[in-house]
This record gives C-alpha cells, sequence and structure tokens, in this order.
C-alpha cells in the first residue's frame, strides 16, 4: 500500500499506520514531546526563549520530521526501518544535532536586545512548562537510577568513582579526574568512553519504556 507521497504503509503489529490520521496525529505528539525533551539538555543561544538556531523551533524540528514520512531528502524508508516511530526519533535528533553544531548557535556574543529573548509568559504557557518540568523531573529520576544501576551491573570502582565524581561533583576535565582519581588521563579517558556508553544504554531504555507507556 502507498500514501498520497509514496510512501508505503504496510501495517506491522505494534507499528503506527500513518495512513490513518489518528495514529499520524497520536505520533506527532507523541514526537513533540520527545523533542522537547531532547531539545531541553542541548545549549541553545537563545537560552529559554524557546528558540533554538536558524530562526527554528521545536516545533518546526518536529514538522520537518513528519513531513519526511512523505517525501524530501531524509524521506522515510519502511523497508529499512519499518517503525516510523523509530525514523521520526533519528530524523529530529540529526537535525537537533544539526542546529547545535550550526555557526550561528556556537557564536557566543551578539547584539541582540534582551527583551527579543526573553520568553512571553502566558497561563497556558506557564501551566505547560510546568507540567513539562514535572515529567523531566521524574525522567531524570528514573535516568539516574537507571546509570547507577549500569555502573554497578560493570562492577568496576573506578568507572563507580568516575561516575560520583562527575554526577556529584560535576567534574570532567580529564586532567582533574586523573588527580583525583590517581590514574594516568589516558585511563579516564577510556573509562569517560564507558561512562557515556552507559548513558546511552540508559537513553535507550527510556525511550523503549516512553514507547511502551504510548502503546
Amino acid at each position: 500500500m502507498e500514501n498520497k507521497g509514496g510512501a508505503r504503509t504496510g501495517i506491522v503489529s505494534g507499528v503506527a499506520d500513518i495512513s490513518d490520521p489518528k495514529q499520524l496525529q497520536g505520533l506527532s505528539l507523541r514526537l513533540l514531546a520527545f523533542a522537547r525533551r531532547r531539545a531541553a539538555v542541548r545549549r541553545w543561544w537563545l537560552g529559554a526563549a524557546g528558540g533554538l538556531a536558524k530562526g527554528q523551533t521545536v516545533e518546526d524540528v518536529v514538522c520537518e520530521a513528519v513531513e519526511s514520512l512523505f517525501g524530501g531528502k531524509r524521506r522515510w524508508d519502511p523497508a529499512s526501518q519499518p517503525d516510523p516511530w523509530e525514523h521520526l526519533k533519528s530524523v529530529v535528533n540529526s537535525l537537533l544535532s544539526n542546529l547545535v553544531r550550526s555557526k550561528e548557535n556556537r557564536l557566543n556574543s551578539r547584539d541582540v536586545p534582551q527583551d527579543a529573548v526573553a520568553p512571553q509568559d502566558t497561563p497556558e504557557s506557564a501551566l505547560l512548562r510546568s507540567e513539562e518540568e514535572g515529567a523531566l523531573e521524574k525522567r531524570r529520576e528514573r535516568a539516574y537510577s537507571l546509570l547507577v544501576d549500569q555502573i554497578a551491573d560493570a562492577d568496576d570502582k573506578k568507572l563507580l568513582a568516575l561516575h560520583d565524581l562527575i554526577m556529584n561533583e560535576n567534574i570532567h576535565k580529564p586532567q582533574e579526574l586523573s588527580k583525583r582519581l590517581s590514574i594516568p588521563v589516558a585511563e579516564v579517558n577510556n573509562l569517560k568512553k564507558r561512562f557515556w556508553r552507559a548513558c546511552r544504554r540508559v537513553l535507550d531504555i527510556l525511550d523503549k519504556e516512553e514507547g511502551q507507556s504510548h502503546d
């Protein structure tokens, strides 16, 4: 089966059917929540104003991702990725990464009036932000719990010590970690690679849990 944009929409058990408007809307709303969480942990030059870079907003990123289900250069290929949700997450992550690395976002000084970057609060936006912050805090707590489990399962005292210094004391520089752990910088770098791999596993677990909660 093909939709108007040419994308195949063969239904796989447990996978959303994008030819169904209600399922497509559900995917879009779910993706918006996903994109907001991903954007919230990045650093943007407009700060809390809601803008990302290049005049883009989270909503723009989500719209571009959803459009890719039906065409464009990032067009969804159901043959290689049967689940449109996995495709959408991949596109959002890629678009956000490109914006973070953009020249505009990396510049440190700009002649921008303060009121141009200040968020315009309304009762509705304040309530929405409060709800999002509550959900984000729960996600942070769950992520920390999972990360502790991942590090503990590794049964490596040095990795556990590195975890404590990074998470509890906010120490990231290899030279300082080397001094605190009494190990060479090269070994610190290897430990940090293992630590970030554990972090990525935690993100994968959280995404799977979130997907199950929406099924």
